[in-house]
């Protein structure tokens, strides 16, 4: 397991597209010269932003749109509201654990969010 960056790819399991995670520039720690993160980096639309279209019934635009057109698709409005899990025991981010490339949370609408592509190789903590 590694670290992860600003950067990294996220996907979600109700979402149709992959997206960069973003890591606001505040924490004491990078990653091959970029950003790292902590656990507690999981605000939507500031660490996380849409995955496209969602796909889950569970998300009210989305069993609108079935209900009226028999599609199952919508919009993708990401709520998150607990931080990524399981964090380093090694490493602190901001007086966080930081985030694993196994790490992974979850949207409220039932879509599990996880790492793809992280770009981490190697650490400097400053």
């Amino acid at each position: 397991m590694s670290a992860v960056n600003d950067g990294s790819i996220i996907s979600c399991s109700c979402g149709d597209i992959p997206i960069p995670f973003d890591i606001l520039p505040i924490h004491d720690l990078l990653i091959e010269d970029v950003p790292g993160g902590n656990i507690m980096d999981f605000i939507p639309f500031v660490n996380i932003v849409d995955f496209g279209i969602c796909t889950s019934i569970a998300n009210p635009a989305v069993l609108a749109i079935l209900i009226f057109t028999g599609n199952q698709e919508g919009p993708c409005i990401p709520i998150i509201t607990t931080p990524w899990m399981p964090g380093s025991f090694k490493v602190q981010v901001g007086g966080s654990p930081a985030i694993l490339t196994n790490s992974t949370t979850i949207c409220v609408w039932a879509g599990e969010i996880s790492f793809d592509l992280p770009l981490a190789f190697t650490v400097t903590i400053n």
